[in-house]
Formats: C-alpha cells, structure tokens, sequence
C-alpha cells in the first residue's frame, strides 16, 4: 500500500472525500496513490496539509510503480489484446 493511500485510510477518508477538498478528480487521488501519476506542486502540498504528510513524502512517494507493477499491468494489457483478436474486436 502506498504512503499516500495508507494516510488516506488512517484517516478515514474515502478518495472522493480526498479529491474534493483539494479539488481534483477522484480518478486523480486513485492515480497517484498507485505510482501512475504525479502531482502538480501547488496540488501536493493540498494533499500533504489534508492528510498530515511532509509535501516531499507527497510529491516524491511511490512516483512511479514498482517494476513488477508495470509488468503485471503490461501482461494483462496482453492478455486483453490476445482476446479481443480471439473474438475478432481487435483494431
């Protein structure tokens, strides 16, 4: 679990609880709370004040996915390609 997603959860907060009082989408907290996006500094510090973190541990946590992570997104990006020409959707 991430830093940033384990601050949230302490502080019982939902994402969409989270994403309104910084004022981004809540498919944006999702993002960055998995490694696949990161934040403007002026949203990092929002999110830093919100959930009681430094902002560098905001700006700098879990900034890009873990190797393995990657792999096991591109595998099942794969896997649901190979599907798709199986059923003919393929583009």
């Amino acid at each position: 679990m991430s830093k940033i997603k384990a601050a949230r959860k302490a502080k019982g907060l939902t994402i969409l609880e989270v994403a309104t009082l910084i004022g981004v989408t809540p498919g944006t907290i999702s993002r960055v709370e998995r490694g696949l996006q990161g934040m403007r500094p002026e949203t990092a510090k929002r999110l830093a004040a919100v959930l009681g973190l430094d902002p560098a541990e905001v700006i700098f946590a879990d900034r890009v996915a873990p190797q393995a992570e990657r792999e096991r997104r591109k595998a099942e990006r794969r896997t649901y390609v190979r599907r798709a020409a199986d059923r003919g959707d393929a583009r």
